[in-house]
């Protein structure tokens, strides 16, 4: 998926108590060939999934009609689900092409229906899949909540959120997610506002200052570069001459060393060792000079389960092809993360 900027900080201010918040259920869920962190969405009464996008603008679901020519029953298998027009058939409006950073793309028209939320209904607007393409067969068609800041465009699509608060579902643009660290990790993502109830104050807004592997024992590798915090991103992507470093590091750090190898374009290593992998840390600039940690265990870097008839664990730790730093979704385990894009604020906080 598309990036966005991970920016500047200050102590966040908690949402009025008065004003609405849209709670949204959200898992971590296996699909295809990777683990994509989902939203589980009512929409004209039909369930329906996508995935939590901060990299894309976006919110799409796949077409049941179409879906079912290509794969027949698809719709009751593809963990996104489908949706139908219902009684009638869709009126297609423009069509749209979204690209994404797997190199796939997914051809949309425009619809609008009734979204149902924890505070009632409203008509919102998305697109609906008509053609998707991707570079390997292996990668499903997906559905997509994009909720990457619009900046100060007024003209084009309104992301969801926009489209909540120009129809005074909500007051702010501000949105926050949390993830559990069980197996199956689950949480809420929660449009409007935050709820300092979830989190241990006070919250910090940063900037990637650096990284450690191994702990105060070992040197810190100083960055000073802006990174990107991405929910559509599955993994930690990191630019080329930093990616054999961490590697090897994660492998003689830890508890134990023990051999990493690389096959088929990812770091593999026997999952009898993981039990001695190291924690991994981003330092982060804070607004008044201080450092603010961001501590990954490796349950958040590691494929959570090999695959069937598999002794290896995948690291989930990759060159970026932009040669930037992406920190993916696993970074939301055990953490709460609030977006605050017209202030150009993220901030980060230890789930209670």
């Amino acid at each position: 998926m598309m990036s966005v900027h991970l920016l500047w900080i200050a102590l966040a201010v908690s949402n009025p108590v008065d004003a609405a918040v849209v709670k949204v259920d959200i898992s971590r869920e296996f699909e295809g060939l990777s683990y994509g962190l989902t939203a589980k969405l009512k929409v004209d009464g039909q369930d329906v999934k996508a995935v939590v996008d901060t990299g894309a603008r976006e919110t799409f679901f796949i077409w049941r009609p179409w879906y079912e020519t290509l794969v027949p029953g698809g719709c009751e298998t593809i963990l996104y689900k489908c949706y139908d027009c219902k009684p009638d058939q869709c009126a297609q409006g423009p069509n749209y092409e979204v690209s994404f950073a797997d190199g796939s793309k997914v051809t949309l028209f425009e619809h609008t229906g009734k979204f149902a939320s924890d505070v009632g209904e409203v008509s919102i607007d998305f697109g609906l899949t008509k053609d998707y393409k991707s570079p390997s067969s292996k990668i499903d068609p997906h559905a997509g909540l994009g909720l990457r800041s619009s900046g100060k465009s007024t003209s084009g699509r309104k992301t969801l959120l926009d489209q909540l608060v120009s129809r005074k579902v909500i007051s702010t643009d501000v949105f926050s997610l949390y993830l559990t660290t069980a197996e199956h990790a689950t949480g809420k993502l929660i449009l409007g506002g935050d709820d300092p109830s979830l989190y241990k104050g006070p919250m910090s807004f940063v900037k990637l200052t650096g990284f450690n592997i191994g702990g105060g024992a070992y040197p810190r590798e100083f960055v000073l570069s802006d990174a990107y915090l991405d929910t559509g991103a599955d993994i930690f992507a990191v630019p080329a001459k930093f990616l054999v470093t961490i590697a090897h590091s994660i492998a003689t750090r830890g508890k134990k060393r023990f051999q990493m190898r690389r096959e088929d374009g990812w770091y593999v290593f026997a999952c009898t060792d993981r039990q001695y992998l190291p924690d991994l840390t981003f330092f982060m600039d804070g607004p008044d000079g201080s450092e603010v940690p961001l501590v990954i265990t490796p349950d958040a870097y590691v494929e959570p389960k090999p695959k069937p008839g598999s002794k290896d664990c995948k690291l989930l730790v990759d060159e970026d092809p932009d040669n930037e730093w992406t920190i993916g979704h696993p970074a939301l385990l055990g953490k709460y993360f609030s977006f605050r894009w017209g202030e150009k604020k993220i901030g980060i906080a230890e789930l209670k």
